[in-house]
């Protein structure tokens, strides 16, 4: 088996509203800066999200992170820091991925 990278889904949150776009959710500007932090400090090597900002989504998986090195542990204590997730806005499903 190769080499394991973490990863996270990032789903709907309790408190997700179906009748805003993901620009219009509670503290998703807060989410962004933490990934933008995350990106430039080198704890994630890619995310994004599955539409676009201005889109309604279909399903509960919203976007995905690829950490560039860090263990399902540290990737779950990084993203305790987002603001969204506190909010409800999001949950997080952090997974071990193989390549």
């Amino acid at each position: 088996m190769g080499e394991a990278k973490t990863v996270a889904l990032v789903l709907r949150g309790h408190a997700w509203r179906d009748e805003l776009t993901m620009r219009e959710q509670a503290e998703i500007g807060g989410h962004l800066g933490l990934m933008v932090r995350l990106s430039r400090e080198g704890v994630i090597e890619a995310a994004g999200p599955f539409s676009l900002p201005d889109e309604r989504l279909e399903g509960d998986a919203l976007g995905f992170i690829l950490f560039a090195d860090a263990d399902l542990e540290t990737a779950t204590q990084a993203l305790e820091a987002d603001p969204a997730r506190a909010a409800g806005t999001v949950a997080y499903k952090v997974l071990p991925w193989y390549r």
